[in-house]
């Protein structure tokens, strides 16, 4: 009888052992590899742009499109719970302000994810450049061309597809070849000339110039008819090159996927994809010698950590206009 107590005891005793075993929740591989990208260009159908880096890291790439106020709102009220864990904008403006409310994680020299070759990391302001977005001057059907340069705007009448934001991106290297006064005269005189294209109730041939993102000229084309006819200028005038914004990545800070995200920012700086996604944005990959860039057109030669310090300055000029 003593045996059998034991033995039953000695049972009893594995059970308990093992049973609590028996209910730990395993982890789940998915969540581990699950990337949140906040974004305010992308849609959340854009994740198939994405398709290679999420075979090649069995990852889950999701998209919250959302604004830039909208973002440092959540992050305000959120803090670390945001969910956010890489920020996609269409504006550098956009990281210098996520920059400037000390939400984004800071990029080091010694990150994994840096390319030697890239020329568009911002340490300053914590963002990696994705791709290359030139402003252009577009024109939507035979007309005659009048404005060959961003200089030639200020006496053309023209019309222009940018937001705020591109307009800061736009406006900002005129301060560094003009002073504070000549820069404020050069604006007026560009405002006075151009209309915002949402504020034309339709396409007039009397403003068939256009200033424009790159990016944009497609979505021009399809709602304008244009094609066939249709001419694209890059603004190479007086030696210094088109004008260009770039399309930030940045880690938002205490990112809960970080390992994930630092990947995506590793795997879009690589060349060859790199290439391939700006392809896909309409946009100009980051390394000049690809075949890829098949349009011949100069970059103005100065660097965006410079230039976004005139970004408030050139702000405040604008809403003076407005």
């Amino acid at each position: 009888m003593c045996q059998n107590n034991l033995f039953l005891t000695a049972i009893t005793c594995i059970l308990l052992l093992v049973l609590p075993a028996c209910h730990v929740k395993k982890a789940n591989p998915a969540e581990n590899n699950t990337l949140v990208i906040a974004s305010d260009y992308l849609v959340e159908g854009d994740t198939s742009l994405f398709k290679g880096f999420s075979a090649q890291n069995k990852a889950r790439v999701i998209i919250r499109p959302i604004t830039t106020d909208a973002l440092i709102g959540l992050m305000r009220n959120e803090g670390y719970n945001s969910g956010i864990d890489l920020v996609l904008s269409e504006s550098s403006h956009s990281a210098f302000r996520l920059w400037q409310e000390k939400l984004l994680q800071p990029v080091y020299e010694k990150d994994a994810f840096n390319n030697a070759d890239n020329d568009y990391i911002s340490y300053k302001y914590s963002y990696v450049s994705l791709g290359i977005d030139p402003f252009v001057i577009y024109y939507p059907s035979d007309t005659l061309i009048t404005a060959r340069t961003y200089q030639d705007l200020f006496k053309t009448p023209h019309s222009y597809s940018l937001t705020r934001e591109d307009i800061l991106s736009f406006l900002s290297p005129l301060r560094q070849y003009k002073n504070q006064v000549d820069t404020y005269s050069w604006i007026e005189r560009w405002d006075s000339t151009g209309v915002q294209q949402s504020q034309l109730t339709s396409h007039s041939d009397t403003l068939p110039a256009i200033l424009t993102r790159h990016s944009h000229v497609e979505l021009l084309r399809d709602s304008l008819k244009g094609a066939g006819s249709d001419k694209l200028i890059f603004p190479n005038g007086l030696r210094r090159g088109s004008y260009y914004d770039v399309l930030p990545m940045a880690i938002v800070n205490q990112a809960e996927n970080y390992i994930m995200a630092k990947k995506f920012i590793q795997y879009y700086t690589n060349p060859g994809h790199n290439s391939i996604i700006n392809e896909k944005l309409h946009t100009f990959p980051l390394y000049d010698y690809l075949e890829s860039r098949s349009v011949d057109f100069k970059l103005n030669p100065a660097k965006k950590d410079a230039l976004l310090q005139y970004h408030p300055m050139i702000e405040r000029i604008v809403n003076k206009l407005d």
